[in-house]
């Protein structure tokens, strides 16, 4: 049995480790990229989250000595503080993971109304958007099954931007099936193809996450296809995410969830996407980040630049910054490059 005598030096214990350990959470959480135990939910700046710790390690230590004259008097034995220093980082560590709640979760894809969109497989659809002019070419974009249905709108505009037709496929109330989704891309080809000719001159595939993996399949079985663009994506099972890095991303309730939603596991080992990349050589380009909370794929990376693959890494930044914010500009860039190369090859 515990003696905690006197207990006023027991509560002040209780208290100084609860705020210098809540001042080392938000301080590694701000590090590295852990949304889901910043309080609020949003990364703070490493000089505010420096500046915090600093001022919970004064802080909690000046008013401990302060209001504890009796801290250097015979009082707690080595079991009483270990479990004062123990009830304290639990209550942290709580009180961090209660503040991550606010932290955004990533949406989920919902099947959209079928008006105005073109039937695929397994109650999946393709809504087709073109520019004013007369298309470029055409682009199939696969959104991302983990996020929004508004996270790939930014980059269908892009697409239309930049002079092609947009065939951008939607997901039904269930996550892509395999074999299901090998099929995805050819008959979006089908559906939407006539708007760009009956053999556009150029014929783009796109994926976000798990769908990159998809682009790149269906791709490496398409000649016909001059470019594939996987954005985030996961190149394999053992890319995925399940342990704290998804924190990165999400709360931990929520992070719960998106580990037990559907099977991406299984999904990623039978696409098969490594192998797909070294089948496409220079028809490929991947975009990835460090910080991404959901894949890792940094085994696979050596071996696509190897395979004459275009792989960019951008500044640490969690997945969903990646689609939403990043990508839109870096199609454009892709999608202009692709142009000029075809231009100086016709000359």
């Amino acid at each position: 049995m515990l003696n905690l005598y006197p207990a006023y030096v027991a509560r002040h214990y209780y208290l100084l480790v609860v705020v210098v350990a809540l001042g080392v959470i938000q301080a590694a959480a701000s590090v590295a990229g852990l949304r889901g135990l910043q309080i609020g939910g949003r990364l703070w700046r490493r000089e505010f989250a420096w500046g915090a710790l600093c001022l919970c390690l004064a802080g909690g230590a000046a008013r401990f000595v302060v209001a504890t004259p009796d801290y250097l008097s015979p009082g707690l034995a080595g079991t009483e503080l270990i479990a004062m220093f123990g009830a304290g980082t639990m209550t942290a560590l709580a009180l961090s993971l209660a503040g991550g709640l606010l932290c955004p979760a990533p949406g989920r894809w919902r099947a959209p109304a079928p008006q105005g969109q073109q039937p695929l497989v397994g109650g999946c659809y393709c809504r087709l958007e073109r520019p004013p002019e007369t298309p470029r070419g055409l682009v199939v974009l696969l959104p991302d099954p983990d996020l929004a249905p508004e996270a790939v709108a930014p980059t269908a505009a892009a697409v239309v931007r930049s002079g092609f037709a947009c065939g951008l496929v939607s997901w039904a109330d269930d996550s892509p099936v395999y074999p299901d989704a090998l099929a995805y891309v050819p008959m979006a080809v089908s559906r939407c193809g006539h708007c760009a000719g009956p053999q556009p001159a150029m014929l783009v595939v796109i994926g976000f996450g798990l769908a990159g993996d998809l682009a790149l399949r269906a791709a490496c079985e398409d000649e016909h296809v001059s470019l594939v663009l996987a954005i985030a994506p996961a190149l394999g099972p053992q890319s995925i995410s399940e342990g704290l890095l998804l924190l990165r991303e999400m709360s931990l309730p929520e992070a719960w969830r998106w580990r037990r939603r559907w099977g991406r596991r299984a999904f990623a080992q039978r696409l098969r996407a490594g192998e797909a990349l070294a089948r496409l050589r220079g028809r490929a380009a991947l975009c990835l980040s460090h910080g991404d909370g959901f894949f890792q794929p940094d085994g696979v990376i050596g071996e696509a630049a190897l395979c004459g693959t275009d792989v960019r890494f951008l500044s640490p930044c969690s997945h969903q910054e990646l689609v939403l914010k990043h990508a839109p500009r870096l199609v454009s860039e892709w999608l202009a490059r692709s142009g000029e190369a075809d231009a100086a090859s016709a000359r």
